[in-house]
């Protein structure tokens, strides 16, 4: 499952097909399905914000991998 860790507004302007909305302040009270793995992504490789939602992720032993690129290389790729 793709989680998009980036703002409300960020979210507003577009998003993955198929990402779950997850903001990184979050994700600790997040409904989180235990067997699932979760991918985070946010804008691109400058921003960190895909790295500490992985990052809170981990600690409460949830499957996460992180989509380095984010949205930037994913339109750069010609993706929806």
């Amino acid at each position: 499952m793709l989680l998009d860790s980036r703002s409300d507004a960020a979210w507003a302007q577009g998003r993955i097909p198929g990402a779950r909305h997850l903001p990184t302040a979050a994700v600790p009270e997040a409904d989180l399905e235990p067997d699932q793995v979760y991918v985070t992504y946010c804008w691109g490789p400058g921003c960190d914000g895909a790295t500490r939602a992985a990052l809170a992720l981990a600690r409460r032993g949830v499957r996460v991998k992180e989509m380095l690129g984010g949205m930037e290389y994913w339109v750069r790729e010609g993706f929806p």
